[in-house]
């Protein structure tokens, strides 16, 4: 039987730069590194949206 230590919230909101990592209930979970498909799906999705007026944006990070 494993088991895994759990973070407070507060400290995951405390660390710095872009995160890494996902926060499921109480623990780090490593975030999916994305692949050329994602890429050229996200690029598609940006430019069909900006020709429907509407604002498109790829990676952003909220703080």
């Amino acid at each position: 039987m494993s088991t895994t230590a759990l973070i407070p919230v507060e400290e995951y909101l405390r660390l710095t730069g872009k995160p890494t990592c996902e926060y499921i209930n109480g623990v780090l979970h490593a975030k999916a590194m994305p692949t050329t498909l994602h890429a050229w799906i996200q690029s598609l999705l940006i430019l069909m949206l900006s020709k429907q007026g509407k604002i498109a944006l790829s990676e952003l990070t909220f703080e």
